[in-house]
């Protein structure tokens, strides 16, 4: 049995000032493949908390639904300067897929509906961007900042939320 999964380009959408696809992505659908899968996302998890060391202060039954197809798993010199961004900017910094926004998932699975993000000013966000831009060519990387400490919220108060709502994909 295949263990592929689909990927369709639905169209893009542009969020402070940067393109992302959106992503429809197909897990498979065998129920023998489902515990598989289960047990691949876990694995998957667990890899992106040791790289990115933040992610093990959010609860378990939180980080365990998070879905990664937007997460970006780095090598060492983006984990470099992940570390870096995170010491410059006195926040979390997340790395993600600059080409996936995946909004065929549900919105607790997104990182960003529940963690507060970070409040940056005008030349934190150059720094950010600058740091973007130094990788550009080399991977699909994007750094995200999320609030240090680290705030959990409610989904439903997330932009994410807002955005599911205003494009009727709550409830799928």
């Amino acid at each position: 049995m295949d263990k592929s999964f689909g990927l369709t380009c639905l169209g893009g959408i542009r969020i402070n000032n940067k393109y992302m696809a959106l992503l429809e992505i197909s897990p498979p659908v065998y129920a023998d493949h489902r515990a598989d899968h289960q047990s691949d996302r876990i694995d998957l998890l667990e890899q992106f908390r040791e790289a990115i060391p933040f992610l093990q202060e959010i609860p378990d039954i939180i980080c365990f639904k998070l879905d990664t197809s937007e997460f970006f798993l780095p090598d060492q010199a983006i984990s470099q300067a992940r570390r870096e961004l995170e010491n410059l900017l006195t926040c979390h910094v997340m790395t993600y897929n600059k080409e996936v926004f995946n909004l065929k998932i549900p919105v607790c699975e997104h990182l960003c509906a529940n963690l507060e993000s970070a409040n940056l000013s005008r030349s934190q966000l150059e720094i950010l961007n600058a740091y973007e831009h130094r990788f550009r060519r080399l991977s699909q990387v994007s750094f995200v900042a999320y609030a240090k400490p680290l705030k959990i919220i409610d989904p439903k108060e997330s932009l994410i939320y807002k955005l599911y709502s205003e494009r009727g994909l709550l409830g799928r």
